[in-house]
């Protein structure tokens, strides 16, 4: 009888922590593989610690979503990998995208963040003066590769030869203050924030053309399930009613958006 028993209690150990090592790959493979970009003030890295508008909030909604990870586990990655990679990935968010209507159906959205305002910039000692997208067509324009800037200026016409791609807003600043492009499309906060970080004089520069007005959001993958991005939607209306989204977003947001 005692035989059975000590069979039947290590019977059920091994099953316990069968139990427990099959939690553990299910809460493994229902993290999220998170990626942003070089895109202040949302997402940025300063000192060797991701930070910004989406980054400070996507950690706290992890929180509220029942998730063990943080913003140590975010990946900073060049946009064009990681928009390329968000769309083939399962349980993966790439934060923060404008959402517009050639995106609209790429991906599951969470949001809004905050309004986005994507436009051309240029130096103020050109002149230059711009009242249509015909306008741009004859210019040398500087954009981050697959950054809604340079998608945004396909899909209106504007031809490739008039685009210098760059793999990041640094580039593509400094190319427009050394003169080697006539402007620079980029949203109106990012290129704000870059101009002063580099140490450029805000001044110089100037808004000739808005391409966009709209919204950022944490966009997920389609292969993410359903009650998962409304989890995270749930996350984000909470910190928007208890006046924390708007805190975030004040500690890095000057003046009106």
């Amino acid at each position: 009888m005692m035989t059975k028993i000590s069979a039947l209690i290590r019977l059920s150990v091994r099953l316990t922590l069968l139990c427990f090592a099959l939690a553990g790959v299910c809460r493994a493979a229902d993290d999220l593989n998170m990626m942003t970009e070089d895109y202040a003030p949302l997402n940025f890295a300063e000192n060797g610690r991701l930070q910004g508008v989406s980054v400070d909030l996507m950690e706290e909604m992890l929180q509220i979503a029942g998730y063990s990870q943080t913003r140590a586990d975010m990946l900073l990655m060049p946009w064009a990998r990681a928009y390329t990679h968000v769309q083939q990935s399962r349980n993966a968010v790439l934060f923060a995208m404008t959402r517009t209507e050639h995106r609209d159906g790429l991906f599951k959205w969470v949001g809004p963040i905050i309004p986005s305002h994507i436009v051309i910039t240029a130096r103020r000692d050109k002149s230059l003066r711009v009242a249509s997208l015909q306008d741009l067509k004859t210019l040398r324009i500087a954009t981050v590769r697959d950054d809604i800037g340079e998608q945004l200026l396909l899909n209106n016409g504007v031809p490739d030869s008039a685009l210098r791609r760059t793999s990041s807003p640094q580039v593509a600043l400094a190319m427009l203050s050394l003169g080697q492009v006539d402007a620079w499309a980029y949203g109106r906060l990012g290129a704000a924030w870059y101009i002063k970080q580099m140490k450029l004089k805000p001044g110089d520069y100037e808004e000739i053309f808005t391409l966009k007005d709209s919204d950022q959001y944490f966009a997920f993958s389609l292969q993410t399930p359903d009650d998962v991005v409304q989890r995270f939607q749930q996350a984000l209306d909470q910190l928007k009613s208890n006046g924390r989204h708007q805190a975030i977003v004040n500690q890095y947001v000057e003046g009106a958006l």
